[in-house]
């Protein structure tokens, strides 16, 4: 079961009148009872002046969710929280169970609403009837062989007043006899069996007005005919049918440009996966039981803000090359720390953060040390380390293989205080001495301080194979965006540490990128990281500067800091990827003087695949090689500059020109690269 996934941007005009084509499945035809019904609403009250349903044609961002297997009283607490349910199905392994996506019930998507199931034909036209609804949403199905119905219902008046129509147990051609009757568009199919043959339900509107659009029907054909049918038209999903013989009944409009995704055949977890690394939201959910398994397909649409889009153009020019494989994940998060977020795909999504998490022992080691009253000199860490190098490998085994035993051949044991093994850990990103922190503390207690801090998808473990455990560990550290987001600003607002002392030996022991440049010499390996600087920025800040205030540029950039960990690397060469985690200070100016202010900039690209014959290690081979990585490297480059840009933006807007130009004397940077590769230490974790 291969999984189909579409992203159409075209840029259509909308056409006002019906389209229909059909391609009716081997369904025999027999007598269906019609029963049709349209809202009690007054002609008066039905106008061409309303808007547009909102749950599957708005891309205004609005916050959703979706949950499987919920039952009624499960529902309802979601829907007491200023949730509006918009697409409903039964679950197909739990009776009296749905699967639900909802948008918050406020701004475009506010509605008076309400569901119920187990009703009967008479109850639901008698429902609509009591609450002037209309239904967006049905799902008949059959108990004791006879029909009952789960139905959602908005309230038919005011700007959502429309003409509309509700049938069941049709053929495909009895469907299209009542489309071409009634003059409507569908906003609902269902797709169910009735004595061993496929029928259908659906609900339709007056195609006109602003409901206006061209739009296709096709019942029981192959998703590769579907998707042909896409591409023909212009046209986006908006309902999806799977049926047990692999084949799909799809309805669809003319696309207006509207970026949008559709998939079948997929887990839980790698649906959640494209719609969070999209940035779009889900408007139709369908799952299904194949063999045993569990599957789902859906059709999702835009919800990201203007920024968010731009990033993400950007960030999927990073590894789009087929050759890092089909299931390449993406994600990023611009938040100002205790404020604003500005830009957001995947920001909750639980990922593998590699030495970006290095973040969380390191925290918990200082709020260790805080908690016992000493300094770093106080406390320490031991290893065991090797005593010979091995010249055919690329690292010195003495300084940097880890997870060794103690007493085996050429080892001995070596300690170090906090001092210099968390600077270490931190600007080299070096594994032995995380290990050593991990065995100190360990990773068990850190998880359980991480979400009890509110880091709740935040899980860590040890670097090293443990007696009767994995090989691996580590693999299955995950974290979120935003539960690091939740970390920087547990600092900077104190509620994580005691005292601004220990936030400055927060900050100041991890890498750090300003002005004049930033190095750190580890006492352990002897190696030097640096020098580094925020250099990389200053293309950017004269862009966002303006001609008006290109005065001010180096001023601006004086007060810049970034610092965070970086990772790269994975478990195996099909399973790799990079990611950032930033806490950046920029300079504001309230009443003429520098208020600075900080935001989180973080990014992940995971789940590469390396390229046939090329690993890494050929990436600068002046070759083939070469010709794949390096296009990638630079999209990745240009989207990890343009990531800065709303911050500084919002910085900039409180400068003016007044303030002469300080000249600096020339300073000594490292090329762009340096800057670069210092966030992606090439270490396996």
């Amino acid at each position: 079961m291969t999984p189909v996934r579409l992203l159409l941007r075209p840029a259509c005009t909308i056409l006002i009148f019906v389209l229909f084509f059909g391609t009716v499945g081997a369904v025999p035809r027999t007598h269906a009872q019609h029963l049709t019904h349209h809202s009690s609403t007054s002609a008066s009250d039905i106008t061409s002046t309303g808007v547009i349903d909102p749950e599957r044609m708005s891309t205004t961002p609005t916050g959703w969710q979706w949950w499987r297997d919920r039952s009624e009283a499960q529902i309802n607490a979601i829907r007491n929280q200023d949730q509006r349910i918009i697409d409903l199905e039964r679950s197909p392994t739990q009776s009296n169970r749905y699967d639900v996506v909802f948008v918050d019930n406020k701004g475009t998507y506010k509605r008076s609403e309400g569901w119920w199931y187990g009703y009967t034909r008479n109850q639901v036209v008698d429902k609509v009837a009591e609450k002037n609804g209309r239904i967006i949403d049905l799902e008949p199905y059959i108990v004791n062989g006879q029909h009952r119905f789960a139905f959602l219902l908005i309230r038919n008046e005011g700007d959502a007043a429309k003409w509309w129509w509700w049938n069941y147990d049709l053929t495909p051609e009895q469907v299209a006899a009542d489309i071409d009757k009634h003059k409507i568009r569908l906003i609902d199919l269902d797709a169910y069996v009735v004595n061993g043959n496929t029928r259908y339900s659906y609900v339709g509107v007056k195609n006109e007005g602003v409901d206006a659009k061209a739009w296709w029907l096709y019942f029981n054909v192959s998703p590769q005919y579907l998707n042909d049918r896409i591409n023909e038209h212009k046209a986006r999903l908006v309902d999806l049918e799977f049926h047990n013989n692999g084949n799909v009944t799809g309805v669809m409009v003319q696309n207006n440009g509207t970026a949008w995704w559709w998939a079948f055949g997929l887990t839980q977890e790698r649906m959640e996966e494209i719609v969070a690394t999209t940035a779009s939201r889900i408007i139709d959910l369908e799952s299904y039981v194949v063999n045993g398994k569990r599957y789902f397909a859906f059709v999702s649409i835009d919800n990201a803000n203007t920024e968010t889009r731009r990033l993400r153009d950007l960030l999927y020019k990073a590894y789009d090359n087929p050759q890092f494989g089909p299931n390449v994940i993406r994600g990023f998060l611009v938040k100002e720390v205790n404020g604003q977020t500005y830009a957001d795909m995947a920001g909750g999504l639980r990922f593998q953060p590699l030495s970006s998490l290095k973040l969380l022992p390191y925290l918990h080691a200082i709020m260790e040390v805080e908690k016992a009253q000493v300094s770093l000199n106080d406390a320490s860490v031991s290893w065991t380390e090797a005593t010979v190098d091995n010249p055919s490998t690329d690292i010195d085994e003495r300084k940097y293989a880890s997870c060794l035993s103690p007493g085996t051949v050429n080892t001995q044991q070596n300690a170090a205080t906090l001092t210099d093994a968390l600077p270490t850990m931190m600007w080299e990103s070096h594994n032995r001495t995380l290990d050593a922190v991990l065995d100190k503390y360990g990773p068990g207690n850190i998880t359980t301080r991480a979400q009890q801090l509110g880091m709740t998808q935040t899980e860590m473990h040890f670097g090293c194979p443990q007696q009767n455990g994995p090989s691996q560990p580590w693999a299955a550290n995950r974290s979120t965006l935003y539960d690091f987001a939740k970390l920087f600003e547990g600092v900077d607002s104190l509620q994580f540490i005691k005292s601004e002392i220990t936030r400055q030996v927060f900050y100041s022991n991890m890498i750090n990128l300003d002005y004049d440049g930033a190095a750190y010499t580890s006492p352990i390996t002897g190696k030097t990281v640096g020098s580094l600087n925020n250099g990389f920025l200053r293309d950017l800040v004269k862009q966002e500067a303006g001609p008006g205030k290109q005065a001010i540029v180096e001023e601006f950039l004086q007060h810049v800091v970034i610092r965070g960990k970086g990772g790269s690397g994975g478990p195996s060469s099909n399973e790799f990827g990079y990611s950032d985690v930033l806490h950046v200070t920029l300079p504001f100016k309230e009443n003429g003087k520098i208020v600075p202010k900080s935001f989180v900039v973080a990014w992940f690209v995971y789940k590469l695949q390396t390229p046939n014959n090329c690993p890494e290690s050929k990436a600068a081979d002046g070759g083939t090689c070469q010709a794949i990585w390096q296009a990638e490297r630079d999209a990745l480059a240009t989207f990890r500059t343009a990531i800065h840009t709303i911050p500084i933006r919002e910085a900039l807007k409180t400068w003016t020109t007044s303030t002469p130009p300080i000249i600096q004397p020339p300073i000594t940077r490292p090329p762009p690269g340096e800057v670069n590769r210092v966030f992606l230490p090439m270490l396996v974790r």
